[in-house]
Order: structure tokens, then sequence, then C-alpha cells
């Protein structure tokens, strides 16, 4: 099977990604990764964005995540290497794409010819044009329950709204969705 996955910079879709790529060897064939913060958006317009929608404490978190993730990417200083590490090491293309809807990066998904497509915590929206090019479809990894905290920075949204512990044993949700 050939795998295509699409996601951004940081260490908890690293993680994810560096999984994928252990647990599949072989059979990932791109990883498309997300250049922005918000779609559509320079960093200065994500970060009043984000300020606007959130608050300045969230901003601020975000702002050093962002900042300390790249700096300690810079120095090796991170238990994953960033994703641009991990394509070398596992042999796998690692392209940087503003928009994945994109005719460029959609040209570039058609190229690896995926079966399944993994969308790890991407911050874009997928669009139709994505979600029936592979045979076997896409497969959505979401950081929080859907669809109750869908959209941009969910487990900020599960944080803000309390639902940060499960208020229903039955409540099995898991942050996955089958596109």
């Amino acid at each position: 099977m050939r795998i295509a996955i699409l996601t951004y910079e940081s260490h908890q879709s690293n993680l994810m990604t560096h999984r994928l790529l252990t647990e599949f060897p072989g059979q990932v064939v791109g990883i498309m990764r997300s250049d922005v913060i918000v779609a559509g958006k320079n960093t200065w317009q994500s970060m009043w964005f984000l300020l606007k929608r959130t608050g300045l404490g969230f901003v601020f978190r975000k702002g050093m995540e962002i900042i300390l993730s790249r700096v300690a990417a810079s120095l090796n200083k991170t238990q994953l290497p960033p994703l641009k590490h991990l394509g070398q090491e596992f042999d796998v293309p690692v392209v940087q794409a503003k928009n994945i809807n994109a005719p460029d990066s959609l040209a570039t998904l058609a190229s690896w010819q995926p079966d399944l497509i993994i969308s790890v915590y991407l911050n874009q929206l997928i669009k139709k044009k994505i979600i029936e090019m592979p045979p076997k479809g896409v497969i959505n990894v979401h950081p929080a329950l859907l669809p109750r905290n869908r959209g941009l920075f969910p487990y900020f949204w599960a944080l803000a709204n309390g639902q940060w512990r499960r208020r229903n044993r039955r409540d099995r949700s898991l942050g996955c969705a089958q596109i």
C-alpha cells in the first residue's frame, strides 16, 4: 500500500508521523507539510487572528511553542527530529505547502499515487479533490474529539470548554475520523 501523510510541524504531529513511518516501513511515499499557522494568512496575520479568537494567553503559548520548536530543531535538541530529517531517515520526500489544495500540491500528491492519505493534525481543510484521490480513502488523526472539537486548535477549545475529562464513561469517542 502507498501512503501519503499530510501534516504540519509540531512535536505531536512529528511523533505520530514517526510512528507511521516506523509501523509502515517502505509504504509511506511522501509527506506534505503545511507551511502556515492559519491557512491563507502569514505569521503575523495568523497571530492576530488567533489573538482575536482565543486571547493573549493562547497566542503567547502557541508563539512560544512555534519559536522553541524551531530553535530546538535547528540545534538538534529535540527528542524527535523535524519532518525534513524524518523524511531523510526513512527515504521519504517531504514537501512544504502553503495550501495543500493548490494545483501544485495536488499535482505532487497525485504523483505519489497514494492508495491512502493520512492527515496528521493538519491545520488546513482537506477538499474534495484530495478526498477523492486515494482509492482507499483518507484517515484524519485529530487531537480532540470529533465533531465536537473540529476546527482550528481543537485541543485549546476542548480545554477552554472544560472537556479535558470524560463526563460520561460510555463516551469512547476518539480523535480519529475516516473521511
